[in-house]
């Protein structure tokens, strides 16, 4: 198992290749007791990276934080456990990393619509390329009647 400099276990680790400007991927999570933290950077090209608190008891349910990945500036975000993660691709050709803190379960899967309007992520690209399983993702507010 290698430890991150952020004191996480690296796991599990993705490579994502997104080829067309305007992509979104996500918005994904791993409930409990798969749930998992995530170190994302981006190696190539540009993305718009966001994570919504799901977190049913947080003061900060629902509400989302953004950042842009590019090599230029090279950060990783941090995306806790109980927050959902999503992307834009805004270059082309872009390549981006994670490191997961858990393997992958998929009976542990879950996640929000990135296209929700309750949540209001403000996608910079005129969003297209979304998968079905991600359009047919759960709103916010369906999310949290389940949740409770």
């Amino acid at each position: 198992m290698l430890q991150t400099g952020a004191g996480v276990s690296a796991v599990h680790v993705n490579l994502a290749w997104i080829a067309q400007r305007g992509t979104i991927k996500g918005m994904h999570m791993q409930r409990p007791p798969s749930a998992e933290i995530k170190i994302v950077t981006c190696l190539k090209g540009r993305i718009f990276d966001v994570a919504v608190d799901l977190r049913p008891e947080s003061k900060t349910f629902g509400v989302w934080f953004v950042t842009e990945l590019s090599p230029d500036e090279p950060t990783s975000v941090l995306i806790p456990e109980g927050c959902a993660h999503g992307m834009q691709c805004l270059e082309d050709d872009s390549l981006v990393h994670y490191i997961h803190s858990a393997p992958y379960d998929p009976k542990a899967e879950c996640g929000i619509n990135p296209l929700d309007s309750e949540v209001g992520v403000p996608w910079p690209l005129e969003p297209h390329n979304i998968s079905q399983r991600d359009q047919s993702l759960p709103g916010l507010a369906d999310l949290q009647a389940v949740a409770q």
